[in-house]
């Protein structure tokens, strides 16, 4: 895979739709969270005219840092992007890959955190929002609660 073939994709790629798939929220204990362990993973399905991506973003909400604490609650959001390609040379599936770390995700994240932030006010919580991606940082998710 090279960069130019990334970028052939981009440019024969339409954003088609971004449907909420999935949402689930549970307040296990009526405690106060203070740490959030936020994790997020994708899948991919491609086609010769389209690919979707799926992804999923949890969220445990705990009193403390130690896995020894028992979790306050669990928010986790699912969303599928779905794009269509133009006709054009094959694409690889680390193109696809790529693609979708690349651009994938910055068309579902504005959903993951918006759903996140409503599931964690409607079970009583501060609204709980996802910091910024960093593209070119090792650094896992984070999240914040202000009241």
């Amino acid at each position: 895979m090279t960069q130019e073939e990334v970028l052939d994709l981009v440019k024969r790629t339409e954003l088609r739709t971004v449907v909420l798939n999935e949402c689930h929220a549970v307040r296990h204990s009526g405690g106060t969270p203070s740490h959030v362990k936020v994790s997020l993973e994708s899948n991919m399905a491609s086609g010769r005219e389209r690919v979707d991506y799926m992804f999923k973003a949890e969220c445990a909400l705990s009193a403390g840092d130690s896995d020894d604490i028992p979790p306050v609650a669990d928010i986790s959001v699912t969303i599928v992007v779905n794009f269509s390609v133009s006709e054009g040379r094959e694409v690889s599936e680390a193109a696809f890959k790529t693609f979708g770390e690349d651009v994938g995700i910055l068309a579902a994240y504005p959903y993951l955190r918006q759903n996140i932030q409503d599931l964690s006010s409607r079970i009583g919580l501060p609204p709980l929002t996802l910091g910024l991606m960093r593209r070119d940082d090792s650094s896992p998710l984070s999240a914040a609660m202000f009241e």
